[in-house]
């Protein structure tokens, strides 16, 4: 092959190993942090007990011994410098120079509580419920266990399907779930609020109308959140559309601008729609009402409503009440932790170690060639010299370097990933069984298959980092043969000359 051939071989043969670097790179980006985060709100939720009685109070209602229903917060704002002579907000104190052209500090401001709600606070009074779900327990023992005892999450209400009728001395209080499933309780006891309305609703006066009476159509609602838009998928995400963008403003995962997509094949999620709303106010009157003033430069005009969203349990199967199932909800802190360890390994190798050793590479390879093709441009003989070729070999055993370190990241990430049995377990019900509604199963489907993308993408990596060192190693080898054989017909050219 002629020589200049080679060269351009050469540069070809890198491309592949390169790409492969920059694709397992990129492979490592996951949204599964934030995800999870939606499972986290269901299962919080599964641990709170419907109200007995909701009212409209002028005190705190922690004051009281009740519990805020409105519980917002205001994220508050980065230390800053103000440039009137740009009207320009820069994160960050103000340099030397910002302040001989009269720049001002602007000061941080902290998080603000917000609980008032059109200048009262709405207050709810969880409800003490005696667990009766002992129908389909056939351990005597076990009966005498569970009877009398308070009820302290959903699984352990006495639920049924709502066209089918109660057992014997208890009654019907109500849709509790998104599975349509009806609550029934001791005919002794007082159901839990199962109708809340909101009306002559403006910015001055409100009225809370409640019910507690036995009904099959009425809604436990258990549920309540506040957002300036829709209700995300991610519970956790809150929608601050025009704050969002200031530059000060403390904006991270949870103070989004708009929600994140949860997409499966074709279909797309965004928000979740079994959220009713309660309903709405001005933004700005209610940042008033909670004592919240921002005198901020150029602050963003708050023009929006912020709306009162409520909504039942989700629901969950029978079938899916494992003891898998309940290994991760009753070990929930610990599955958790064993999640976010393996988001931990991944992004801390991520951000820290690969994006580095990726930049430095590409400025590398990006000064070889440079080189590499000023000789090319400059010879129009061009020979394999050991220089060239060392140079050559030295760009290939960088790669084979970071493929090394693309395994060894791998392995160690198979490793955690392999220990985290209780989330293994619980996602391998949920992307295998339908356990809840249309809307919950699409979200945990997805997150389960993101979380199983973990294992599958470190398996992936690790047998393109093989590959790409046996590639490598060939190539080398058929550079050095070729240099061989060069240098050989060099000489049998040499003794030809000589002989003739």
């Amino acid at each position: 092959m002629h020589q200049k051939n080679i060269l351009f071989f050469c540069d070809f043969c890198l491309i592949l190993p390169f790409v492969g670097i920059i694709l397992a790179f990129f492979s490592t980006i996951n949204e599964f942090d934030t995800n999870i985060l939606a499972i986290s709100d269901i299962f919080d939720n599964w641990k709170t007990i419907p109200f007995q009685n909701i009212i409209i109070s002028n005190k705190n209602c922690s004051s009281i011994g009740l519990y805020d229903i409105i519980n917002y917060y205001w994220p508050g704002t980065e230390e800053g410098c103000f440039c009137s002579y740009n009207n320009v907000t820069y994160k960050g104190r103000c340099s030397e120079i910002q302040i001989r052209k009269n720049c001002t500090i602007v000061n941080e401001k902290y998080n603000v509580s917000l609980n008032k709600w059109k200048n009262k606070f709405i207050c709810g009074q969880y409800g003490k419920f005696i667990n009766n779900n002992n129908n389909n327990n056939n351990n005597e023992n076990e009966k005498n266990q569970i009877i009398n005892k308070i009820i302290t999450t959903y699984f352990e209400f006495n639920k049924i399907n709502s066209s089918q009728l109660c057992p014997f001395k208890t009654k019907k209080c109500g849709i509790i779930d998104t599975l349509n499933n009806s609550l029934c309780i001791p005919d002794i006891e007082k159901c839990p609020i199962n109708y809340i309305n909101i009306n002559n609703s403006n910015d001055n006066n409100f009225n809370l109308i409640v019910n507690n009476k036995e009904t099959e159509n009425g809604k436990i609602y258990t549920n309540f959140l506040l957002s300036e838009d829709k209700i995300c998928i991610n519970h956790y995400l809150k929608n601050f559309i025009h704050e969002y963008n200031y530059p000060l403003f403390k904006s991270n995962d949870y103070f989004l601008k708009k929600c994140s997509k949860f997409k499966k094949n074709k279909t797309i999620l965004i928000n979740d729609n079994n959220f009713k709303i309660l309903d709405f106010y001005s933004k700005n009157s209610f940042y008033l009402d909670n004592n919240l003033i921002i005198d901020l430069p150029f602050y963003p005009k708050i023009e929006s409503n912020i709306n009162l969203f409520t909504n039942v349990y989700t629901g969950w199967k029978k079938k899916c009440e494992t003891k898998e199932f309940y290994n991760f909800f009753n070990n929930q802190s610990n599955a958790f932790n064993e999640i976010y360890d393996i988001i931990s390994f991944d992004n801390n190798y991520k951000n820290s170690l690969l994006y580095n050793i990726l930049i430095l590479s590409c400025l590398f390879f990006f000064g070889i060639f440079i080189i590499k093709y000023k000789l090319i441009l400059i010879n129009n003989k061009i020979e394999i010299n050991f220089c060239k070729l060392f140079i050559i070999y030295f760009i290939y055993v960088l790669i084979m370097g970071i493929n090394v370190i693309f395994i060894k990241i791998s392995n160690i990430n198979l490793i955690e990933i392999n220990k985290a049995k209780i989330s293994n377990d619980f996602f391998e019900i949920v992307y295998n069984n339908d356990c809840s509604d249309k809307n919950t199963n699409f979200v945990f489907k997805f997150i389960a298959e993101q979380y199983f993308n973990y294992k599958n993408k470190y398996y992936n990596i690790r047998l393109l980092g093989i590959y790409e060192i046996s590639y490598c190693l060939i190539i080398m080898g058929y550079l050095y043969i070729n240099k061989i054989n060069n240098d050989k017909r060099k000489k049998r050219k040499e003794r030809q000359k000589m002989f003739y």
